[in-house]
């Protein structure tokens, strides 16, 4: 609410946002009892990701109902003319987040469907609210506005304009050489798949630490193998037995042993390790709840366990093999959400724009930016639960797009008066009043989940959320506008019906003065034709 009221010329608009935004808050969050189940993560997170990326839609539209209120329109008129000249733009950019989000539900691990659906689903009544019901609240309630009224407390960012363009060379340079080490640092991250860890500080969390000096980490594992190959399971269970993490094998042949037939023991004795097709190995391991060691353990014993029966019909539970198994599906999905994402947002951009050069530009800088931000955990050494991993991934992408959008936008607009250097600076002075308050409250909200959250997994998240909605914003503000300047020339090749003033900076020159510097040059063929 702070942010707003800096960012808005009248103290009652932000009461107006709020009120918008929280109707399409409401609306998502009770739909979803249409579902059988939502996940607990989505719960906690959904209302406030909803919050963040969709509240530029609002502020986007009153905006343009007070620029023409001013240009002397009538309220019904103004506001008429707002809808209409807001709707394409608004659109692209819900489009881009609505798409962002949705390619989550091509995870086979559920959580990825369940949160994709729930927050797509938010976009959409955001949107809605935005276009029906804003502008009824607008209308009836602009007198207050009026009253309420106050001077700008944003500066005007020429100077600021100024600087990105001057040190734009040794920015894009920068961009170059972190790009590499961004990639391979945010592909090397030590992920946590599990949900096992209490919070810091917490008395859970004391309590385990000290059952963990006294008795160390134990993992507890079942291992079912065929009944009746019992000189098969002994040499098992010696083989399991001798491997340096494992502190214990228990079954039928390690506590009875094979001289004893099992058919002569009561049921009740035996029971517990061996069934009608089945005899049962419990093993007990010291190894740590989740850590690259847990999953070089599972893969060992999975290994031994398939060399011993050849034929197969093993079976392997635990906590460490639950995880591993998790690993390598999350580790798919990963690479195919983020793929699907990137597509989906570039068509967006492409059809919006009807340009080649822009989805990638814009597409670069906000991936530049998500590497980097997940890189950080890398570089300090911190495990990163895949959840954060996998939303951060899409959701920044999908969310801080819009910035770009605006961005591309506004120097195209501007190109058709003004040379590069003069459109770029134009564009950050006339952008940056404008999407920095959407990242400071997409970046405020993810903070606050951070600060307040109990549960470790959405506490992380909402720190890797405000990290990644200040990083777009730098990359956007300092990187983007300069990355136009470049590519000027490749941007209007490739967009459709796209004319720009000639740059006297860029390669391109007009047919007469092509011939002017011929004649300078003394071009025979040209000067026999001016004679």
């Amino acid at each position: 609410l702070v942010i707003l009221m800096i960012a808005t010329k009248s103290l009652f608009e932000p009461i107006l946002f709020m009120v918008v935004i929280f109707v399409g808050v409401l609306l998502n969050m009770g739909t979803n009892i249409i579902f059988k189940e939502v996940s607990f993560i989505t719960q906690a997170v959904g209302s406030i990701l909803q919050l963040a990326v969709s509240m530029d839609y609002a502020i986007f539209l009153l905006h343009r109902f007070s620029d023409y209120r001013e240009e002397g329109y009538s309220i019904e008129e103004a506001m008429r003319l707002a809808i209409v000249k807001s709707f394409v733009p608004v659109l692209s950019s819900a489009l881009t987040t609505f798409f962002g989000f949705l390619t989550l539900i091509f995870m086979r691990f559920r959580i990825g469907p369940d949160m994709g659906i729930v927050l797509a689903k938010g976009v959409i009544f955001s949107l809605l609210s935005v276009f029906l019901l804003l502008p009824v609240l607008a209308v009836y309630t602009y007198k207050i506005i009026d009253k309420t009224t106050h001077r700008s407390l944003l500066p005007s960012f020429k100077a600021f304009s100024r600087l990105v363009v001057r040190i734009g060379v040794p920015v894009m340079i920068a961009a170059a050489i972190a790009a590499a080490p961004a990639y391979i640092g945010q592909r090397s991250n030590d992920f946590l798949y599990g949900a096992r860890s209490f919070p810091t500080g917490s008395r859970e969390a004391r309590d385990e630490e000290r059952l963990n000096e006294h008795f160390g980490e134990n993992m507890q594992m079942v291992l079912l193998v065929p009944k009746g190959q019992w000189a098969v399971e002994e040499q098992l269970a010696g083989d399991l037995l001798g491997l340096p993490e494992m502190k214990s094998v228990v079954g039928y042949v390690t506590q009875v042993g094979t001289s004893i037939p099992s058919d002569i023991l009561p049921d009740r004795v035996i029971s517990a390790l061996i069934s009608e097709q089945y005899s049962r190995l419990i093993l007990i391991a010291e190894s740590p709840a989740e850590s690259p060691e847990t999953y070089e353990l599972a893969e060992k014993i999975r290994d031994m366990a398939d060399q011993a029966y050849p034929q197969g019909d093993t079976h392997l539970a635990g906590a460490n093999f639950v995880l591993l198994d998790m690993k390598t599906t999350i580790n798919k999905d990963m690479i195919i959400v983020n793929g699907l994402a990137i597509l989906a947002i570039a068509l967006v951009i492409m059809l919006a724009f009807r340009s080649l050069a822009l989805p990638l530009l814009l597409v670069l800088t906000i991936e530049l930016s998500v590497w980097i931000n997940l890189a950080i955990p890398y570089l300090t050494g911190t495990p990163l639960n895949f959840i954060g991993y996998l939303v951060i991934s899409t959701v920044q992408l999908g969310a801080t797009v819009d910035y770009g959008i605006l961005m591309a936008q506004h120097y195209m607009d501007h190109r058709q008066l003004l040379n590069r250097k003069e459109a770029a600076m134009k564009t950050v002075q006339t952008v940056a009043g404008s999407i920095i308050p959407p990242a400071l409250i997409l970046a405020a909200a993810g903070f606050t989940l951070n600060a307040v959250s109990s549960m470790s997994v959405v506490s992380e998240l909402g720190g890797v959320l405000g990290r990644g909605a200040l990083t777009s914003l730098v990359m956007v503000l300092f990187l983007l506008p300069n990355l136009l300047r470049l590519f000027d020339r490749f941007i209007e090749k490739t967009t459709w019906k796209l004319q720009m003033l000639p740059d006297r900076h860029s390669y391109r020159r007009t047919s007469a003065q092509k011939e002017a510097k011929a004649k300078n040059q003394g071009n025979p063929l040209l000067q026999r034709g001016t004679r």
